[in-house]
């Protein structure tokens, strides 16, 4: 090969790499209610809910749902009044559910809520600790 094509050839190799990298990062945004159900069945499997529950938790998470895009739409809030808002309605949620839950599943429930932050780098939409070092 000469060298005009072994040019070429790196380019075309050198923008696949990129274009695959960029693919790979993006993921689906999920609405909010996508979120609940999915949060709601780790819920229910994990700490093993009973049938009412299982209901309790359902309007829990109803509630807080409508709250949560009453405030993502509310544009008379500062970014950080809305973050400030936002964890106080989660606080309030996560307290609701440990009220329906057993002491075991209380135990659990605190287990799910920690290595939910820890795989978002402690914080809430933050970034890994990799991203934290530049």
């Amino acid at each position: 090969m000469n060298r005009k094509n072994m040019n070429r050839l790196f380019v075309l190799c050198f923008s696949l790499l990129l274009s695959v990298g960029a693919m790979a990062q993006q993921r689906p945004q999920q609405t909010a209610e996508e979120r609940a159900a999915r949060m709601m069945e780790t819920y229910k499997k994990e700490l093993n809910l009973t049938a009412e529950q299982v209901t309790k938790l359902e309007e829990i998470n109803k509630q807080n749902t409508a709250a949560m895009v009453a405030l993502r739409e509310d544009t008379s809030l500062e970014r950080e009044q809305r973050m400030g808002k936002m964890r106080e309605l989660r606080e309030t949620q996560a307290k609701a559910i440990k009220a329906i839950l057993t002491e075991e599943q209380q135990k659990k429930f605190d287990a799910l809520q920690n290595n939910s932050r820890q795989g978002q780098g402690g914080r809430s939409g933050g970034q890994g600790e990799r991203a934290r070092q530049f």
